[in-house]
């Protein structure tokens, strides 16, 4: 075994079995620290004090004693530069001696060459200067010291910047911080800088005020139950680790519905070679108010959590606090495109706010059908019409259907960015969920920021939770148009007199009456939902023909809080003008002091946090 005294320590400090997936002739970054730390406060959590404060004393100590600096050699390009520069070189002269090209096109494909470069850049720099040794990549590869693109920055080449507008600009930027930079390259990197400084400013007011919305909508997410004992969950794939501290809904390899999985329940379930596995879900529970210990799962405590734990709010500040920090970090990135995560905000601000205009966005099936034809359209982009309904595809976003192909209302038709609301409206309130949920994960993830899976399904469950009723004769209590919470909905729901049970793949068409799996309530049964459910062993489900007596919606987050059943739980959010006269027109005064959201009890004051025995609230 070839290894350092370091790691022999390191060894000696952690288990065997959780440091087992580290190979001894590997280094240990943040990132492989994390996980076992991880590991420990799930699987030892009596353990995690002991063990992290002896790491914590050998980096101390490693630190103090060896000490780490970097030479004039670490500063050096530790690629070929002047062959890649040749290329760039090569292709700009193309693009600038067509003499077809407008100047505006010729700066757009300037743009494009240049995001080329700057997005591959960082990971060649930082590849190769670790295989030639640097300190300086070293620094960046455990976590101590900067991040790949400000290496980049230093020893190779940015590319391409953006202005305060987040604007690229079309200069490219070919010297390093060491190289020193030509007046040309300087100036626009100025541009860079001045957009990291705006970046800093504004990253406390948007993210707190995102925080802050998120907060409002998630609040009132309390453990009240300890097992709602829902059969309903999440299809997850089989190896993700995340799955760690989940409950099975299903049994499956011998493990039984209701095992909490382990590493070791994980590892069995791998070997069977399963692709996907059903677990509960705060998506999914059922509890009739709030969410239940089980559907929660084990968090960060190492074990399932108490009754009254706001989950809710320990979620919504997991997500929101990485994503403050990685803004106050955009001026570090000095407006390197690729590098600055503000476009991460924004992209995740979107996902939850649903804007009318919604940034990047993808183009979805508004019906079932087959692809009858892809034309270009004189003006740019292209038309794709499935049976009448024609969709129109911008250009700057690519087709990922041909002609022929059978498809269902809600696909995706192009890239970009799914706008979550269309997913709720074509797909279903569980469908929405479960869109929101990965494309959160996979922003975040993107932009650099780990997030755990079951906050995330605790805000998605919170942000995506409402329909709109349509016959107020099959709906109880309600009228025509009327918003409400689905969590609320679905408890009071009583199946129409022509349900029926039926196996899903004979029910194509129909729409179901009871959850199954993460599909909700209303949700009409496709080839691929019948598919997904006969796959996760959903062989009986309850359906209707009849369309559902309401419209699955998403509402935007700011508005979220306004339609909660507690009018004074929408007191400590925006527009309490607009709901204090809606509600007073409606009769609906209805309010509960020892609830599950903190404001009707600070409201009143006098009996806030001493709830009646028995009751879990405030």
């Amino acid at each position: 075994m070839t290894t350092t005294v370091a790691r022999l320590i390191f060894n000696s400090i952690v288990p065997e079995k959780l440091r087992s997936d580290i190979p001894d002739d590997q280094p240990i970054g943040s990132q492989e620290l994390k996980n076992v730390l991880q590991r420990v406060a799930e699987e030892h959590p009596e353990q995690y004090r002991d063990i992290s404060f002896k790491l914590m004393r050998l980096g101390s100590k490693g630190a103090v004693e060896t000490g780490s600096s970097f030479s004039m050699q670490d500063l050096e390009s530790p690629i070929d530069k002047k062959k890649l520069l040749d290329e760039v070189s090569q292709r700009e002269n193309d693009i600038f001696s067509d003499s077809k090209l407008t100047q505006e096109k010729k700066e757009d494909l300037l743009v494009k060459m240049y995001d080329k470069y700057s997005s591959k850049m960082p990971d060649l720099i930082f590849d190769a200067s670790i295989k030639k040794g640097s300190n300086l990549a070293k620094m960046v590869a455990s976590g101590a010291r900067g991040n790949k693109s400000q290496l980049n920055s230093n020893i190779g080449a940015d590319f391409l910047v953006t202005d305060q507008f987040n604007k690229p600009v079309p200069i490219g930027i070919k010297s390093s911080y060491t190289e020193g930079m030509s007046p040309a390259e300087y100036f626009a990197a100025s541009y860079g800088t001045r957009a990291g400084l705006i970046a800093t400013k504004f990253s406390t007011q948007n993210s707190g005020f995102l925080a802050k919305q998120i907060n409002a909508s998630a609040m009132d997410l309390l453990v009240t139950e300890d097992d709602c004992e829902t059969k309903s969950g999440i299809p997850v794939s089989t190896g993700d680790k995340e799955n760690i501290g989940s409950v099975l809904s299903k049994g499956f390899n011998g493990y039984s519905a209701g095992t909490i999985i382990t590493n070791k329940v994980l590892q069995d379930l791998q070997k069977t070679g399963r692709p996907q596995i059903s677990v509960r879900s705060a998506i999914t529970c059922s509890a009739s108010n709030g969410i239940c210990s089980k559907c929660a799962g084990v968090r960060e405590r190492g074990k399932l959590p108490a009754l009254s734990d706001a989950i809710g709010l320990a979620a919504a500040s997991a997500l929101t606090e990485p994503l403050s920090q990685s803004l106050l970090s955009t001026k570090h990135s000095a407006g390197v495109a690729n590098a600055s995560k503000v476009t991460g905000f924004k992209a995740i601000n979107s996902l939850f706010q649903v804007p009318d205009t919604f940034p990047d966005k993808a183009s979805l099936s508004e019906s079932d059908g087959t692809i009858d034809k892809i034309e270009q359209l004189p003006q740019g982009g292209f038309s794709i019409t499935v049976g009448e309904k024609h969709h129109f595809i911008s250009p700057e976003h690519e087709i990922l259907v041909k002609r022929g192909d059978k498809i269902e209302a809600g696909d995706r038709l192009s890239s970009g960015m799914i706008n979550p609301s269309d997913i709720v409206r074509l797909k279903g309130v569980g469908a929405g969920r479960l869109n929101l949920l990965k494309q959160i994960q996979d922003t975040f993830k993107e932009n650099g920021i780990n997030v755990s899976r079951k906050n995330a399904e605790v805000v998605t469950r919170a942000v995506v939770d409402h329909v709109k009723i349509v016959d107020a004769d099959e709906t109880d209590g309600y009228l025509p148009d009327d918003t409400v919470e689905y969590s609320s909905f679905s408890k009071t729901y009583k199946p129409r007199e022509d349900s029926v049970y039926g196996d899903p793949s004979k029910s194509i068409g129909k729409y179901l009456e009871a959850p199954a799996l993460h599909y909700t309530i209303g949700t009409r049964i496709t080839p691929s939902v019948a598919k997904q459910l006969n796959d996760m062993e959903e062989t009986q489900v309850l359906v209707s023909d009849k369309q559902p007596s309401f419209n699955p919606v998403m509402v935007r987050l700011m508005e979220n809080p306004s339609y909660d059943k507690d009018w004074m739980s929408q007191l400590g959010t925006s527009y309490v003008q607009k709901n204090l006269k809606k509600n007073v027109i409606s009769g609906d005064v209805s309010t509960d002091i020892h609830g599950t959201n903190p404001l009707p009890g600070l409201a009143y004051g006098k009996e806030f946090g001493k709830p009646p025995k028995g009751v879990i609230g405030y």
